[in-house]
């Protein structure tokens, strides 16, 4: 006799399924329930995030961004295009540690 899977086993399954965004050749970022991101290159885990931690996800976008256009990365982040674009500023200006100390930070000041 042949086991088949009835729709009460597979209740819910669509749905614990992860939003995922691919970006270059191999990247993307999948999105689950839970508020975190995981971000993927080449099939590996970089490293994963909370939705609200602005700083660690600017990282993982200056790290990637060599993968992708702006506009595919700000697609997988679910960010704005000036967002990818002001993350770029930063890293050219001061490297890593701009990028991730400006979202713990709150921004520059500016008068």
């Amino acid at each position: 006799m042949i086991a088949t899977a009835s729709g009460e086993m597979l209740a819910g399954v669509a749905e614990a399924e992860p939003s995922r965004i691919w970006f270059g050749k191999g990247g993307g970022v999948e999105q689950h329930d839970d508020g975190t991101c995981a971000v993927f290159v080449r099939g590996e885990l970089l490293g994963v995030y909370a939705r609200d931690d602005v700083a660690s996800r600017d990282v993982y976008i200056a790290v990637v961004m060599e993968q992708a256009s702006r506009e595919d990365l700000a697609l997988a982040f679910r960010v704005s295009v000036a967002t990818v674009g002001r993350v770029a500023t930063r890293k050219k200006r001061g490297g890593a540690r701009a990028v991730a100390d400006y979202g713990r930070r709150g921004g520059w000041t500016v008068r």
